[in-house]
């Protein structure tokens, strides 16, 4: 499989069904069935010319540069597994421009993948319509359509199928509307009744936990429940991405984060988390809603999230995945606050422990976003998170991403070489401060970039919004247009590629 930056691949997401509950019953049979499940995966994965990214718990993130050759492996490893004792396995394949390397991978193309493995029954493929549309025309390999869905952030809906033939199921339409729709898991409403909760409905499901809005019966309040996954509970690495996810949260305070109100244990030791809860949007949400955010409540919000920012960094950590997603907006009372702290690394950390933690493809990110030292897997500091800030100010000014090209790996290349689109092309109503002080927060040197205090400081100056001048203003040496450090990440980055 040849490496690279960004590529058109078939993207295959596997899991056991039921895995939660084997596990909670016989931990040793739980166990036999996920190497027996790897055993049957990584023959068919390898010999259809594809590779294994990653396993986490039960599940398995593999990719193929040939969507034909994706099926045929999902069709072998599905008859290897229904020998006795059978292991159900479902299966959901996208094909579309993928970013990955042997660390992970990242890109929507993941994230629709992922989507559709969820919706799948165990011992059936499901596959998204591109993937339909290549293998019919060529492999001889029988789909049926499914039907049309709405997946949660895939933009538009899409049209799943399943692949057809001897022992595969095939879900109806009402099998996965409702996985879709969801519900609660017996373990949470279980959670919820022995420590005083009860469980409104949920709020959404993660890579670590599915998270749940709940009403504290004792003080009449809503919260927000977070529980990491049973299926996971096994994996030492997921356990230090929950654990440290309340470590994190457990360092910070400040109005524009989500308070950390309780953490426990609920039965088998599964951890929780209880939070404030957040009455409002996603910024995300909101500008697809209603578009860009005039300029003057744009700069209130960063000023509010490069404050929780440079609150985080003083308590030594980094979130390392700012985006509109992860940032609830409350028009009420236009408060912003930044949320989502499973990614997060405390800087205190050894080296040794962030290199374990980031193998397990933590960044399965938006591209479009990423900043330098993402995109080249180097290690992600506080600086990470202001060009993740600077990319969020281009969201909101301009609903547009800071940098554009033709391709993914056009995109990649010049987030690594380029200066940023200048703000003001993009907003001229934009203030030469506010547009200065971004554009330095995606410098690709990330040494040159302001800190969270320095951003909130230059923002909040008297006058700032008339004016250029002031603290960071004019020309940065070795800032966005400087190019610094650029030839030596160009260098790495085109060692990694390999031949096409």
């Amino acid at each position: 499989m040849n490496q690279g930056v960004r590529h058109s691949a078939a993207v295959m997401f596997t899991d056991i069904v039921g895995y939660t509950a084997i596990m909670q019953a016989d931990e040793e049979l739980a166990r036999v069935a996920r190497d027996r499940h790897r055993r049957s995966l990584e023959p068919s994965v390898d010999g259809h010319g594809g590779k294994v990214l990653q396993y986490f718990g039960d599940g398995s993130l593999s990719v193929f540069p040939d969507p034909r050759e994706a099926v045929a492996a999902a069709i072998e490893m599905q008859e290897l597994l229904r020998a006795d004792p059978a292991v159900d396995v479902r299966v959901g394949i996208h094909y579309g421009d993928v970013a990955y390397d042997e660390q992970g991978a990242y890109g929507d193309s993941v994230n629709v993948a992922a989507r559709i493995e969820s919706l799948s029954a165990g011992g059936g493929v499901l596959v998204s319509e591109r993937l339909a549309d290549e293998i019919r025309s060529s492999s001889g390999v029988q789909v049926t359509l499914v039907g049309d869905f709405e997946l949660k952030n895939v933009k538009d809906p899409v049209r799943i199928y399943a692949v057809v033939g001897e022992g595969l199921r095939v879900p109806t339409a009402q099998d996965v509307m409702r996985r879709i729709s969801g519900g609660v898991d017996p373990g949470a409403e279980t959670f919820a009744a022995d420590s005083g909760f009860e469980i409104q409905r949920l709020l959404g499901d993660g890579l670590l936990g599915r998270v749940y809005l709940a009403r504290e019966t004792r003080l009449g309040r809503s919260v927000v429940v977070k529980m990491m996954r049973p299926d996971l509970f096994a994996d030492p690495e997921m356990r230090k991405r929950f654990e440290r996810e309340a470590r994190s949260i457990a360092k910070l305070s400040h109005p524009n984060l989500a308070t950390l109100l309780r953490v426990g244990q609920a039965e088998e030791r599964i951890p929780y988390l209880v939070m404030e809860y957040v009455k409002g949007v996603s910024l995300a949400a909101a500008i697809e809603a209603d578009g860009p955010f005039p300029v003057d409540l744009a700069r209130r919000i960063l000023i509010q999230v490069g404050s929780a920012l440079a609150s985080a960094h003083d308590s030594g950590v980094v979130h390392r995945k700012v985006k509109p997603e992860n940032v609830i907006w409350d028009v009420e009372t236009e408060r912003a606050v930044l949320t989502d702290f499973g990614f997060a690394k405390i800087l205190d950390d050894s080296e040794d422990f962030h290199t374990r933690v980031t193998r397990t493809g933590q960044f399965l990110g938006d591209l479009g976003m990423a900043s330098p030292e993402q995109l080249m897997g180097e290690p992600q500091t506080a600086a990470t998170d202001m060009y993740g800030l600077g990319a969020l100010g281009y969201r909101l000014l301009a609903d547009q991403d800071p940098y554009q090209g033709e391709t993914a790996a056009a995109l990649a290349l010049a987030q690594l070489q380029d200066p940023p689109i200048p703000l003001r092309d993009l907003v001229p109503q934009a203030d030469p401060v506010l547009a200065e002080l971004l554009e330095r927060c995606l410098s690709n040197d990330p040494a040159t970039r302001p800190t969270g205090r320095e951003f909130v400081i230059s923002l909040s100056r008297p006058g700032a919004a008339k004016d250029g001048a002031g603290p960071g203003s004019g020309p940065v040496e070795g800032g966005p247009n400087s190019g610094r450090g650029v030839l030596g990440m160009l260098a790495r980055l085109l060692g990694r590629r390999g031949s096409n």
